[in-house]
């Protein structure tokens, strides 16, 4: 997947905090704040009243701005809507070289349904204040996610719990074809924080089999080597990722090789 560079760049994944409201139907509220343009989100809920949620019901938008996008993929198409003076999503006419947007990009759906577990895209021109995600809470299944050999895919942890990458075998399992593999020797799970940096999370298979995150230390960010002041990495396997994060995953595999990763 790619991004036009200005958007890719400024990728941020925030934290996401999860309220559920209790009713006659159990609802879920995620806030969401991010200091970054663009911003991973999950489908993390249905629709009220069950099934697949629309598009276009996934955030809310009041404190969204008009021209603020939405981007979604359709199978392996990225499609994408903008938020209109009324504040509703409408799909954005890309003719031509499809002006602002990357090139590939299609007219988005507002109907189009997103499984649960989706990950998905948000472009703010304004970032001072949180949007939300809503849905109506459940268990369900949700969406497999297919990433070719050599290539990057984006997932969003659809559980309304942290993820810890160390003890997942109740999260998630990664497949080729019918059989359970996990995760190979090198793969990658990078998640993009403040500052156009990421923190990187390598599988060390045939080591000791855990994800080591190299992150940078929040304690020390810094240090000097040579009279230069570099940012301080640390090496740990307190791999968390918090509820509803989106991420990138590398699968380091031959090319022609694919992994489906499935949430439990």
């Amino acid at each position: 997947m790619k991004f036009k560079a200005s958007l890719f760049a400024s990728l941020f994944a925030a934290p996401l905090l999860a309220t559920p409201v209790t009713s006659d139907n159990t609802f879920g509220i995620v806030k969401v704040e991010s200091p970054r343009t663009a911003t991973i989100i999950s489908a993390t809920w249905e629709a009220c009243g069950g099934g697949p949620i629309k598009v276009k019901d996934v955030v809310t938008t009041t404190n969204l701005t008009q021209g603020d996008a939405l981007y979604y993929w359709e199978g392996t198409t990225l499609k994408v809507l903008t938020l209109n003076a009324s504040k509703q999503w409408e799909a954005p006419n890309i003719v031509g070289s499809n002006g602002d947007f990357e090139p590939g990009t299609g007219e988005g759906d507002v109907d189009y349904t997103v499984p649960r577990g989706t990950a998905l895209v948000v472009v703010r021109s304004n970032t001072a204040n949180p949007f939300y995600v809503y849905g109506q809470y459940s268990d369900s299944a949700v969406a497999d996610v297919n990433i070719e050999g050599g290539r990057t895919g984006i997932l969003a942890c659809p559980k309304a719990a942290d993820f810890d990458l160390n003890n997942s075998s109740s999260v998630w399992t990664i497949k080729v074809g019918d059989s359970v593999v996990g995760p190979n020797n090198g793969d990658m799970i990078r998640i993009p924080t403040t500052g156009g940096f990421f923190n990187t999370y390598t599988y060390r298979g045939g080591e000791d089999n855990q994800w080591h995150g190299t992150i940078i230390d929040p304690v020390n960010p810094k240090i000097t080597l040579a009279g230069v002041s570099v940012d301080n990495y640390i090496d740990t396997t307190d791999c968390v990722i918090p509820a509803g994060e989106g991420f990138f995953y590398v699968n380091t595999r031959a090319s022609g090789t694919t992994i489906t990763i499935s949430w439990l």
